[in-house]
This record gives C-alpha cells, sequence and structure tokens, in this order.
C-alpha cells in the first residue's frame, strides 16, 4: 500500500478486534517494530462507539472519538504495547509542499479564478487522466464511492494483491 500501513480499515467491511489485535501483534515482530492502522472515516468497528460527556440542550451526547476508541480496544487486548491514534489532517499539514504541490495548488486557484470570471458555480476543480478539469460538486444526489469487497482481504485488513492482472499493450513502433 502506497501509504505504508499495514492494516486498512474500511466501511464496507466490519472489523474484529480481535483479530485485529492479533495482526498487530505480529506486524510488530517485523524488523520495523511497529504496525500502521489507517482508519478510513466511517470504518465500522462492528460495535456502537461509546458517547462520552453531558447532554446538549437538546439530550445529546459527544461520541467518544473512534481512534481512540479502538487504541483503547486494542490496548486492553494487547497490553505493554502503546497505541498512538493521529488525526491524518494534522499529518497532511505537517510537511512542506513539493514542488509538484506548488506546482497544482497554482493550476487549481487559475482554474477556479477562470471559472468565477465566468460566472460558473457549483463545481470543483480537478485532475483526471492528465487533464485539468472541472466537475461536479459530489453531494447526496450522487452514489458513494464503495469499495468492492472482492478487491478487499478481510482476514488481514487491506486490499488483495493476489491476482492482479495487466493488460498486454504492444510496443508502438
Amino acid at each position: 500500500m502506497a501509504t505504508g500501513a499495514d492494516r486498512l480499515l474500511i466501511p464496507e467491511i466490519p472489523v474484529d478486534i480481535a483479530r485485529l489485535a492479533e495482526l498487530v501483534a505480529h506486524d510488530r515482530r517485523n524488523p520495523s517494530g511497529y504496525s500502521i492502522v489507517i482508519m478510513s472515516e466511517g470504518a465500522n468497528l462492528g460495535t456502537a462507539v461509546p458517547e462520552e460527556g453531558p447532554a446538549d440542550a437538546y439530550g445529546h451526547r459527544k461520541k467518544t472519538n473512534v481512534a481512540e476508541y479502538l487504541a483503547g480496544a486494542l490496548g486492553d487486548l494487547l497490553p505493554g504495547v502503546r497505541f498512538l491514534p493521529v488525526d491524518l489532517t494534522y499529518i497532511l499539514r505537517s510537511g512542506d509542499p513539493d514542488a509538484y504541490d506548488r506546482r497544482m495548488a497554482a493550476f487549481y486557484a487559475n482554474l477556479a479564478m477562470s471559472l468565477v470570471e465566468k460566472g460558473i458555480d457549483g463545481v470543483m476543480a480537478g485532475h483526471r487522466d492528465g487533464e485539468f478539469i472541472y466537475t461536479d460538486i459530489p453531494g447526496k444526489e450522487y452514489p458513494a464511492r464503495r469499495v468492492d469487497p472482492a478487491d478487499y482481504n478481510t482476514d488481514r485488513y487491506r486490499p488483495n494483491f493476489e491476482h492482479i492482472n495487466g493488460v498486454y499493450k504492444p510496443q508502438i513502433k
């Protein structure tokens, strides 16, 4: 996986926390000595995440941070192992942009300004198949993109890498 993660938790597949703990323990026996688990927004931990704190004026209580909940559950199963839940947005903001990042930001900004000048709104700038585009902003009227469970190893909590077949394309002479 491009992220370097050992396990990836997705909404489409419920997580067995005990099984995940076994995998994390196995991963920690690798030379790196650690395991990285990435949890997608909406990941299904197979149980309701508890609520915490006092109820608001409408009777609603705040949900426990799901990453902290998972870290606690794994810590209960693997005493002595330290778990560090990290919000990915902090990591994304912590690095300096490289030349590619700066260039892409300038291209997106110029495309967005061109759209504003033309009076086009309700769209977003994008980059697809090597060209800059603008497209509709995803909303409720568009179906959510889902992972096909056939492409995911439900026992190992990561994508299937086996049986990847390429398409033969002969050299152009």
